[in-house]
């Protein structure tokens, strides 16, 4: 590598190195380091970022002031901090940048926002049952597919395996058997692309989905994708949410394609358990806690349950 003949600028260090020999680094990830990089910038009086910037104290300043003139949440801002530091570590590795503080020592290390814990955002079953209502209540077609048995389908999809958004768009058609009733994601399509997942679908999911297929009544032409949603996933938000309103249901940011998955996995933790709910999504025990399963569906130990009661003198 040749050092160039001024610094370089954070943003541009993201393009031409950091993204460039990371062969696994996602698209929308490398998106988010050069997006925290303008932001940055932004906060450098519009100025690019020069590598041999970075310093405690501009980092903490720069979160100071994400919080005051963005009004970014303590999660956000501590996410741009981890994509900031990883740049910085790189950049400091190969000699372009200062050496990192002591992360082991609290005087030196750059602190992270504390994070409020909030209860994960649900649906109820008899909001579900709306959502899927007004899923019926749609008109027109797509690629020969209806767009109420589309959006239901999907819908259904999630439901059954708790997926991402990712997933589900992104799924084929020779990737799901009716024969043996499961979905087949590839690691490619999956978050972290590490790791195959087979998700098992219940009878009403296929029998549904066969409706949709080309052969199907009133069904012809062909497709690679199992929903042909005609959209990106951000204008899937976007059309979301306009269902969302139809149905009668919030649709802020937190009840999007997410709170499917959060409600599923609450609602298994309900019936079996939040360790075996965790096991079929697939993520840590901890991380169901506390992000996916809600205590207001799957409770936990209820104190009142073990209390004797006070005599009371009424």
């Amino acid at each position: 590598m040749i050092a160039p003949a001024r610094p370089w600028s954070a943003l541009d260090y993201v393009r031409d190195v950091y993204a460039r020999e990371r062969l696994d680094l996602s698209e929308g990830s490398r998106k988010k380091l050069e997006t925290d990089c303008r932001i940055l910038d932004l906060w450098n009086d519009g100025k690019p970022f020069l590598l041999d910037e970075f310093s405690r104290e501009a980092v903490i300043d720069w979160m100071r002031w994400l919080a005051e003139h963005h009004k970014s949440s303590p999660a956000t801002i501590n996410s741009k901090r981890a994509g900031v530091m990883a740049i910085w570590a790189d950049a400091a590795a190969k000699g372009y940048a200062p050496p990192l503080p002591n992360s082991r020592d609290p005087q030196q290390r750059v602190p992270k926002r504390i994070e409020p814990e909030r209860i994960p955002v649900t649906w109820s079953l008899a909001e579900i049952d709306r959502l899927f209502a007004a899923c019926a209540k749609l008109k027109g077609q797509w690629d020969g597919v209806p767009v109420s048995l589309c959006w239901i389908t999907a819908l259904l999809l999630f439901w059954d395996t708790a997926g991402r958004l990712f997933e589900v768009v992104s799924a084929k058609v020779r990737c799901l058997d009716v024969d043996r009733k499961f979905l087949f994601c590839p690691a490619e399509d999956r978050k972290g692309r590490r790791r195959d997942r087979i998700y098992p679908l219940h009878q009403q999911t296929i029998d549904l989905y066969k409706a949709t297929l080309p052969g199907a009544p009133g069904i012809s032409g062909s497709r690679d994708l199992v929903f042909p949603f005609p959209y990106c996933r951000r204008q899937l938000q976007i059309h979301l949410t306009k269902l969302l309103k139809l149905a009668g249901l919030p649709h802020d940011a937190k009840h999007k394609f997410h709170c499917i998955r959060r409600s599923a996995e609450s609602y298994a933790a309900a019936e079996r358990g939040l360790q075996w709910a965790a096991d079929a999504v697939g993520h840590s025990a901890a991380v169901a806690r506390k992000s996916y399963v809600s205590p207001v569906i799957a409770p936990g130990p209820v104190l009142i349950d073990a209390l004797p009661r006070p005599a009371l003198p009424l």
